[in-house]
């Protein structure tokens, strides 16, 4: 592998450890709304609930075809594919993670009495 080569897929990989890194957070940030609803129950966060897992969503297949495109950029340069794979990996349980908190989320709210919110 030739030295810019080697530079386009260190920016490259860094690059997904970014987006990564984001799609953890909007993750978190679903989980801890959960946590808030256990606590707080209000049906009107039901369509906050959809619109962050449409985001996650949006995130998570902006990152694997990032990856794919990295991998069809840099067949031969990649004989090490530890950190795509882990990629990959990662940004899969990010997902589901995110499927899960919003699915715990809309179950809270079908079984909790209409509230108003208690800030």
């Amino acid at each position: 592998m030739n030295e810019q080569t080697d530079t386009s897929l260190n920016a490259e990989l860094k690059s997904i450890e970014q987006q990564v890194v984001a799609l953890g957070r909007l993750v978190e940030q679903q989980l801890a709304d959960v946590l808030w609803i256990l606590n707080h129950p209000n049906r009107t966060l039901k369509q906050q609930i959809y619109d962050q897992l449409i985001r996650q969503e949006k995130a998570a297949e902006d990152c694997e075809m990032e990856l794919i495109g990295i991998v069809a950029r840099h067949p031969a340069d990649i004989m090490d594919l530890r950190h795509v794979l882990a990629a990959f990996r990662i940004v899969s349980d990010l997902k589901q993670a995110g499927k899960l908190s919003s699915s715990i989320a809309q179950h809270l709210l079908e079984m909790s009495p209409d509230r108003q919110d208690e800030d």
